[in-house]
């Protein structure tokens, strides 16, 4: 009996596979030798239809940049049969094609998977190490980051516009290769831990939610930009900061929430330590609600946080008024006598 359903399995995945249609994809005009540029990749597995892909490409991109509206390409899944039907290529390329289920194969080089619907992702099984160096996975909605720590080959991360709350203790600690790391645009609160490895160039944290750093655990022997603008930041010892970044010479810490007195105190150090901090970039004329102070643009101080001077000017307006309505009264007075 079991022989005759095995027969009839057999039968019917050689009738369906018969019966499939052949979806062929060609790179785009224009695709150089070694790079294959695919669009309108509606991938799904099924019966009905075989993809298949160019073969023996470097580097294989689907979908748009993000920042077209139409849907270039729907691509829910992407793993080990992908990446096969794919060719292996050293690199690959997703983006904006709402991938939502990511298993990245242990010989993938360069992956990026911008722009998706991805909330996690993991390594394919295997005992290989992982060659990957480079990711992208901004602009998803990855909240954590635990998986990460098997690639241990990673040189640049890009996780820019994700929903990261917290980073889990060590989770970096292990990538000896590491310079860039790239946390902008998330919901990171503080930085209390011993999260990141010594190889670090370049630390990104713009626009997040820090309010506190703890600096004894920012030892970063290498790092030469870290970028803090767009936080909460209300107190900022730049002196105890730079004891653990000898290397910084560009930091960033525009629009925070520190006083006159902090920042000008923290620019004369970093003066005298030769980093940058000035903004160069569109920000340096500030918008209608901030101030710039030496190139740095700040929130404008509002009167709580200086209300002892508020005070105090309050009091001479009010003496002044006082002694000119008494000057009237004399001038007044002496005239009618």
């Amino acid at each position: 009996m079991k022989l005759i359903y095995g027969a009839l399995f057999l039968i019917s995945m050689i009738y369906q596979s018969a019966i499939a249609i052949d979806k062929i994809h060609t790179c785009f005009p224009g695709s150089v030798k070694e790079i294959c540029i695919l669009g309108h990749v509606f991938y799904n597995r099924s019966h009905d239809t075989r993809h298949i892909f160019p073969q023996n490409y470097s580097i294989v991109r689907i979908g748009n940049d993000g920042w077209s509206k139409a849907i270039d390409s729907v691509i829910r899944v992407f793993d080990r049969q992908l990446y096969a039907e794919l060719g292996h290529p050293p690199a690959v390329e997703i983006l904006d094609s709402e991938v939502e289920m990511l298993e990245i194969p242990r010989a993938l080089r360069h992956a990026n998977f911008a722009d998706n619907r991805l909330e996690t992702f993991w390594i394919e099984q295997g005992t290989d190490e992982p060659l990957l160096s480079y990711v992208d996975l901004s602009r998803n909605s990855i909240s954590n980051l635990i998986n990460i720590s098997v690639f241990v080959n990673l040189e640049s991360i890009y996780l820019s516009s994700n929903r990261i709350e917290a980073l889990e203790l060590n989770v970096f600690k292990n990538f000896a290769k590491l310079k860039l790391l790239n946390l902008n645009y998330n919901r990171i609160t503080a930085l209390t831990g011993d999260y990141f490895p010594s190889s670090l160039t370049y630390l990104g944290l713009y626009n997040n939610d820090i309010k506190t750093l703890n600096y004894s655990a920012l030892q970063l022997p290498s790092l030469e930009l870290l970028n803090l603008e767009r936080n909460y930041l209300s107190t900022f010892d730049a002196a105890r900061l730079l004891l653990g970044l000898p290397k910084l010479r560009m930091l960033r810490i525009g629009h925070n929430s520190l006083s006159h007195e902090t920042l000008y105190s923290a620019l004369e150090v970093l003066k005298q330590h030769n980093v940058s901090f000035r903004d160069e970039s569109e920000e340096v004329a500030c918008y209608y609600s901030t101030e710039e102070i030496e190139g740095v643009c700040m929130e404008r101080q509002t009167m709580g946080s200086g209300w002892p001077k508020a005070v105090v000017l309050s009091i001479l307006t009010i003496v002044i008024a006082v002694l000119f309505v008494l000057v009237v009264r004399w001038v007044f007075i002496a005239m009618n006598k």
